[in-house]
C-alpha cells in the first residue's frame, strides 16, 4: 500500500456537535484528505439520544461537505464497559447504522469487540477504565479500521 499520513484531531470530551461547531480547528494546516475518520460516540451516548444524536451527525457530515468530498467512515463504537452509557451507545449506533449520511462507510467496532469478548479473547479494557479501551483493544480497533479503510 502506499505511505499515508495521518491527522489526528481527538479532543478528549468532545461529540459530533463539538467538532460541528469546530470544524475549522480540525481542518486547520493539513492538506486536503483522501479519507475522514470518525471515531466518536461515547461522549454522544452520555450527552445526545434519538434527534439530537441524528441532528448533530447531520451537521457534522454537513461541515465536513463544506471543506472536504473526502470518503467519510463513521464507526459504531463499542458500547464499552461502563453500564451507564451503554443503552446509550447501543441505540446511537443503531440510529447512526440506520441513518448513515450519504457517501459514508460504516465499520462497526462494537460487534468486533463483542465477537472477541464472547469468544474469550485477551481483555480489551483496563481493570480502573470500563469506557477507555487499554493497548489490545486499541490494537484491535486499529486493524479493524485500516481493514476497513483499504477495502473501500
Amino acid at each position: 500500500p502506499d505511505p499515508i499520513t495521518i491527522y489526528i484531531r481527538g479532543v478528549d470530551g468532545y461529540d459530533y456537535r463539538d467538532w460541528y461547531l469546530r470544524m475549522d480547528q480540525a481542518f486547520a494546516g493539513i492538506d486536503a484528505p483522501d479519507r475522514i475518520l470518525t471515531v466518536l460516540g461515547s461522549n454522544d451516548a452520555a450527552r445526545f439520544s434519538g434527534q439530537d444524536f441524528l441532528d448533530n451527525v447531520n451537521q457534522y457530515q454537513q461541515a465536513l461537505r463544506l471543506r472536504s468530498g473526502a470518503t467519510v467512515f463513521h464507526t459504531l463504537v463499542p458500547r464499552s464497559r461502563y453500564l451507564p452509557i451503554q443503552n446509550g451507545i447501543l441505540a446511537n449506533n443503531e440510529l447512526l447504522r440506520n441513518n448513515l449520511p450519504e457517501n459514508s462507510r460504516l465499520i462497526d467496532l462494537d460487534s468486533v469487540f463483542e465477537s472477541h469478548i464472547n469468544e474469550g479473547g485477551v481483555p480489551l479494557y483496563p481493570e480502573d477504565d470500563a469506557i477507555h479501551p487499554n493497548r489490545s483493544g486499541y490494537e484491535l480497533m486499529g486493524r479493524v479500521i485500516l481493514e476497513a479503510m483499504y477495502r473501500d
